[in-house]
């Protein structure tokens, strides 16, 4: 697949999510012809809760596809609606697949990729930081898991690091043409260029999406898992290691 095929596929699948109000919050991404995948607590921000709920909220959420036009040459918009919940205490469980209001002419899904074996490979990924909600890119190298599941990454230079507003974002892996997960939290420090991702594999709810996982590995993720034995509510600051931070 060339660079400019990749950057096709992933025009056609990049999301961007909305308060009601219309400010940025964080991105997500087309991993079904109606479904959007984003992190559980970018939908809490976008609908402007102080915690993150133990279930699943059942107010619409507002976003756009950014890098598409439609025949007026204007951003396409919808509202899409949860139907994976997936929460924990550390922030692994922190997915949330919502279903669009609609269908959005050419939009499309991207493929995931196996995330098990990627250390050393290339990867790049957009947010949207504050200041910047037009979205900026940043690059870098792949690393290995750690204990929550999530999976290590290093970007390039701290001054294009991945940072707050890049949560839910697709992170596409250079060597094997796809998504190998979800950007979900920056380690803390202004000078630090390191980041997790959601491995693609955690991300699959096989009750929401088609069977037609390309990785061995695959398996249903579907299960809702609460914040704690309790059942008590985490603010979305809370969705970290103690050394990482939602983003």
């Amino acid at each position: 697949m060339t660079a400019v095929r990749e950057q096709d596929v992933l025009t056609a699948a990049l999301v961007r999510i909305r308060t009601v109000s219309g400010a940025v919050v964080g991105a997500g991404f087309l991993v079904d012809a109606d479904v959007v995948c984003t992190c559980a607590h970018v939908v809490a921000q976008a609908l402007e809760r102080s915690d993150v709920p133990e279930e699943p909220p059942a107010d619409a959420v507002a976003l756009d596809f950014p890098l598409l036009r439609d025949a007026e040459g204007a951003v396409p918009v919808a509202r899409a609606t949860v139907v994976t919940w997936r929460w924990a205490e550390d922030g692994s469980g922190d997915v949330a697949l919502l279903r669009l209001d609609r269908p959005v002419p050419g939009a499309r899904p991207v493929p995931l990729v196996d995330g098990t074996q990627v250390w050393g490979h290339g990867f790049r990924v957009l947010g949207y930081p504050r200041g910047a909600e037009q979205g900026v890119w940043a690059a870098g190298t792949l690393r290995g898991p750690q204990s929550a599941g999530w999976l290590q990454m290093e970007a390039e230079s701290a001054a294009r690091r991945v940072s707050p507003g890049f949560s839910g974002s697709p992170v596409w892996d250079e060597e094997q043409g796809g998504v190998v997960g979800m950007t979900v939290a920056v380690q803390r420090g202004d000078a630090s260029t390191t980041a997790y991702l959601i491995p693609s594999a955690s991300l699959v709810d096989e009750r929401v999406l088609r069977p037609r996982c390309p990785f061995r590995g695959c398996r249903s993720s579907g299960r809702r898992t609460r914040s704690s034995s309790t059942g008590a509510r985490r603010r979305p600051a809370d969705c970290a290691t103690p050394s990482a931070a939602p983003c």
